[in-house]
């Protein structure tokens, strides 16, 4: 490979990145500011929007368990997670009752018309990462 993987390491990439990022290195040349710029490209692209949110939820130490959605994020087995943390944790699914805090996006269909209008009027948003017309929002649940 083109770049090897202290490099990778420095600018943070996660495997999906590393994996695209070198393969692209090979096309681009194996310069660090090459890397970093496809990176920047792959990051603006639509999929990467949930990848985000995960590593924002990371970085606020916010516990899957707290937060309900209706994405996928189960299915990944919580790859993000660093390997002390493990992957035990899940996403419960929505319900405003339980949640402290609830991810909405436009790419899944099952949650509400009513929770919707709910979070966006009466829960504060959080973190919104959003690229051609897709969005991943986090809302936190309002002080009772």
């Amino acid at each position: 490979f083109g770049i090897n993987g202290q490099t990778y390491s420095r600018l943070g990439l996660s495997g999906k990145e590393l994996v695209i990022a070198n393969a692209k290195s090979q096309v681009l040349g194996s310069t660090v500011d090459n890397v970093q710029k496809e990176i920047e490209r792959i990051n603006d692209l639509p999929f990467s929007k949930e990848e985000k949110m995960l590593k924002f939820l990371e970085k606020e130490n916010i516990r899957p368990s707290e937060v309900g959605t209706h994405l996928r994020f189960n299915g990944r087995r919580v790859a993000y997670l660093s390997k002390d943390k493990a992957v035990s944790e899940m996403f419960p699914v929505v319900d405003l009752t339980t949640n402290t805090y609830v991810i909405l996006s436009n790419i899944e269909n099952s949650t509400s018309d009513e929770t919707i209008l709910e979070l966006r009027n009466n829960w504060k948003e959080v973190k919104t990462y959003e690229n051609l017309g897709v969005f991943v929002t986090l809302y936190k649940k309002p002080k009772e």
